[in-house]
């Protein structure tokens, strides 16, 4: 007979008693294991959805934990809360896009899942520590004018 399927809790270890916490019994030395497993999950799932709208609740409906276990353990495992992750990870692709293309802000922002291109260059701003054409003359593959330029800054 198979054991039950874990229950992932909102506390770092199951009730006492509970099915999870059985399962967990059955099981010594594998429950760190099975916490990574469902965190390595969040940022597989982080890295290719990036794009989207990412909630913490979505998170937690799509993974079937806590949202507080969720950020509790994303941000023990890799240093960073998920909805951080995912900005950084929209930031450095931005910055990929403003470096290796002449694409408008308005085309990289959307391409990275922001819809409000003003929004985006604030936190462009505040993470990055310029604008994102200032970034672009910068570090871009060429000093030519660029269509973003004049209207950004």
């Amino acid at each position: 007979e198979t054991a039950p399927a874990p229950e992932w809790s909102l506390s770092p270890a199951p009730r006492a008693g509970s099915p999870a916490a059985r399962w967990l019994a059955a099981r010594p030395g594998k429950d760190k294991q099975l916490k990574n497993a469902l965190i390595r999950e969040v940022l597989v799932y982080l890295n290719e959805n990036y794009r989207e709208k990412i909630t913490l609740e979505a998170l937690s409906k799509r993974f079937r934990a806590s949202v507080s276990y969720i950020a509790h353990e994303f941000a023990r495992e890799y240093g960073v809360s998920p909805i951080n992750y995912v900005i950084e990870r929209r930031i450095t692709e931005a910055k990929f896009a403003l470096t290796t293309t002449t694409q408008s802000l308005n085309q990289i922002a959307w391409h990275i899942g922001y819809e409000n291109t003003y929004h985006f260059s604030k936190l462009f701003q505040r993470h990055v520590g310029c604008s994102p054409s200032e970034y672009r003359r910068r570090f871009g593959k060429s000093s030519g004018e660029h269509p973003d330029e004049a209207s950004e800054d």
